[in-house]
């Protein structure tokens, strides 16, 4: 399967290469920055089997990448928003992740977009309602620093939160994975994020 991966920190990369792992094709689209150092085989943040599977996943033409969301080239349709969030003083910075959201959102590339960065519980449902033209899929991440890429492809368990069809079909993409899965509201995806980390 052809897929997105949209952000330019840790999480994005775990993804890629993760999916890639899995057998997909995957297109990362991050900021020039950080794109200028995946096209030279450094992430941005060091995670075991991560400059490997660079190498390995651009050399097997599986992985490939952009700095502009808009690019035509990008459109799949199921797009993986894996963009970290900034915290500030009253916690979640908003307005920053919502702007990335609104980008990929209003790209109108993707008709799925699969959303893993940690936001107040509510958020997905207001997203969904203010942006209709694509659904929504609230996929938890619950990855450690050191072991992320083995926790990605080995999971206790998977849970995915939005509308049964959409669900169903980012489903899919986790068919090589043998872990229980789990098909919830976008609240209950949500909520079970915030609980892991008490």
């Amino acid at each position: 399967m052809r897929l997105a991966v949209y952000g330019s920190w840790h999480l994005a990369e775990v993804y890629s290469i993760g999916l890639c792992f899995l057998g997909h094709h995957v297109r990362l689209v991050s900021d020039k920055a950080i794109y200028n150092g995946y096209i030279n085989g450094k992430p941005p943040v060091f995670e075991p089997g991560i400059a490997e599977g660079i190498a390995n996943y651009v050399q097997q033409k599986m992985l490939s990448f952009s700095h502009d969301i808009a690019d035509k080239s990008n459109k799949t349709d199921i797009c993986f928003f894996a963009q970290d969030v900034n915290i500030v003083a009253s916690g979640v910075d908003m307005k920053d992740i919502e702007r990335h959201f609104r980008k990929v959102a209003k790209s109108g590339l993707f008709k799925i977009i699969v959303v893993s960065s940690q936001t107040p519980i509510g958020t997905m449902r207001a997203w969904q309602k203010k942006y209709k033209n694509i659904s929504i899929v609230y996929f938890p991440e619950f990855l450690r620093f050191g072991a992320a890429l083995k926790l990605f492809v080995e999971p206790d368990s998977i849970v995915l939160g939005g509308e049964p069809q959409a669900v169903s079909r980012v489903l899919e993409v986790f068919s090589n994975i043998q872990s229980p899965k789990f098909s919830v509201s976008l609240e209950e995806a949500e909520m079970s994020k915030h609980a892991a980390n008490i």
